[in-house]
């Protein structure tokens, strides 16, 4: 086969493609910890399967992990967050 032929077929799923995109950029339902079910608004790109926490869970998991990246939810997105705002 072809690239073309491999576009082609890409392009009649594309809007599958788009909406696993888009989901991956919000959080998943219910709102609760990973670790404690507490409120849920921080995630952390390199922690496998990015997992969502509260804050006091996000610190404990990430005193040691300066290098993570840590996001905040802020309603419709998710905000880069620094790791001296998340302890």
């Amino acid at each position: 086969k072809t690239q073309d032929d491999y576009l082609c077929q890409w392009i009649d799923h594309r809007n599958e493609y788009l909406e696993a995109l888009l989901a991956m950029g919000a959080p998943p339902n219910p709102w609760k910890c990973s670790i404690c079910d507490g409120d849920r608004t921080y995630k952390c790109l390199v922690c496998f399967s990015q997992p969502l926490f509260c804050i006091q869970c996000c610190q404990q998991q990430h005193c040691m992990l300066p290098f993570h990246q840590i996001k905040q939810w802020m309603g419709t997105f998710f905000e880069d967050l620094s790791h001296h705002l998340c302890g």
